[in-house]
């Protein structure tokens, strides 16, 4: 019966050491990501070092094409359908420019302009300044967001939907119709006579004077504020999540997925204990002596430690081979064409702090478990109970006293 009972006592520390190398990776995992990925400092260091703040109006405006199309067809499969800009409340706009982020007047006007008309208002709209506004607080909401402080991620657009309204004429011929070739007798016929400006049709730029100028930058400053009005305050980033948990899984890890991640963050203070306490079991059920519980202890903390290491160490090194075997692929078109570079450098700031930082912890943890098991091969085993007890000394049986010989004196 005792080696029945042994053997079961046995087959359970053995499955409490596994748990607690599955439960050394994940707090190893979770701490880095915690401090790291989770650190509005990280993100601001990434994006200043990449110069995001600089180059993104200039990649929006070298993708013409590719953007106006996402402007148009938000729900396209230029990106997945999730990405549909999303109007917030205290509008009085129909839900269809609420799902579609543009509204009539904004789809007619985008198509109407050209390369260069569309480089100089985004480089106009996109201020390096506006832009690290925006990214700092959609950047705040993301990390609410996977602490369970909220349920979706919008980026604010209200600081361009005030750039569009408080446009001036002088901002207007700059941008929009210096380039453009002088009004053609058509044209001035339609702007005197007004004969132009319904809601949704083509605008019309040209190099205009005088009055025929007056009227055109009129018509233009009423469509700038249409689309302001039709534009949502916010983009949704990242929307609401799925349905709620199984019935089952609720009661340990909550009814949705705001409620897992609030879960997991009111208890990221204890979860370093999580393999403590997995150790006390396996010690529990499988220690018999000092030298048995620095092993037990030891080998899977070290095993543990040694895998987050060579995970860590992937990420490090092979970064570019995973960019481009598995995550470039998985983009859609619009992130994969001029944006794919800045997204990359980013990227690859952020996976860089992520994996020294999951080294350095992970490396302190193997090292000292490493030590724990070369300090345990110097602690004397336990006596073989199989084997009969050693006699007292000085009986049959037992060790032979050799009394101590008296020197001589001289």
């Amino acid at each position: 019966m005792r080696k029945v009972l042994a053997v079961i006592f046995k087959f359970i520390a053995v499955l409490f050491a596994a748990l607690s190398i599955l439960g050394t990776i994940f707090v190893l995992l979770f701490l880095s990501f915690n401090r790291i990925l989770l650190n509005p400092q990280t993100y601001e260091q990434a994006f200043t070092e990449n110069k995001v703040y600089e180059r993104l109006p200039v990649t929006t405006a070298e993708e013409f094409l590719l953007v106006r199309s996402r402007l148009a067809e938000p729900c396209s499969e230029l990106l997945n359908g999730h990405a549909c800009l999303d109007q917030t409340v205290n509008t009085s706009q129909t839900d269809s420019a609420a799902t579609n982020g543009l509204g009539t007047e904004g789809k007619a006007f985008i198509n109407g302009l050209n390369q260069d008309q569309w480089k100089n208002l985004i480089i106009y709209l996109l201020t390096p300044n506006d832009l690290k506004v925006s990214t700092e607080a959609t950047i705040n909401e993301i990390i609410a967001y996977f602490k369970g402080q909220t349920d979706t991620v919008k980026m604010p657009l209200m600081n361009m939907k005030a750039r569009l309204i408080s446009m001036k004429d002088d901002d207007l011929i700059t941008l929009l119709l210096n380039s453009q070739p002088a009004c053609s007798l058509e044209q001035q016929t339609a702007i005197i006579s007004g004969g132009f400006g319904g809601v949704g049709s083509p605008p019309i730029f040209c190099s205009a004077t005088g009055g025929t100028l007056q009227v055109l930058l009129l018509d233009l400053q009423r469509r700038l504020t249409a689309i302001a009005f039709e534009l949502p305050d916010h983009a949704t980033i990242i929307p609401e999540p799925s349905p709620s948990n199984a019935p089952i899984l609720q009661t340990f890890i909550g009814k949705d997925l705001r409620a897992t991640l609030q879960k997991i963050n009111a208890t990221s203070k204890k979860l370093p204990l999580l393999p403590f306490a997995l150790l006390i079991l396996v010690a529990l059920f499988g220690v018999r002596s000092l030298r048995g519980l620095l092993r037990w202890w030891g080998i899977p903390v070290f095993i543990g430690g040694l895998i987050t290491l060579i995970f860590g160490s992937v990420i490090f090194f092979m970064f570019d081979w995973m960019w481009l075997n598995y995550i470039l692929t998985s983009l859609p078109p619009l992130l994969t064409s001029g944006f794919g570079e800045l997204i990359y450098d980013v990227t690859h700031s952020l996976a860089q702090d992520f994996s020294n930082r999951l080294m350095l912890e992970a490396g302190i943890v193997t090292l000292l478990a490493f030590g724990v098991i070369l300090i345990s091969n110097r602690v004397p085993p336990p006596p073989d109970p199989s084997l009969p007890p050693l006699a007292q000394p000085g009986t049959p049986g037992g060790p032979v006293l050799h009394p101590q010989k008296k020197k001589r004196g001289w």
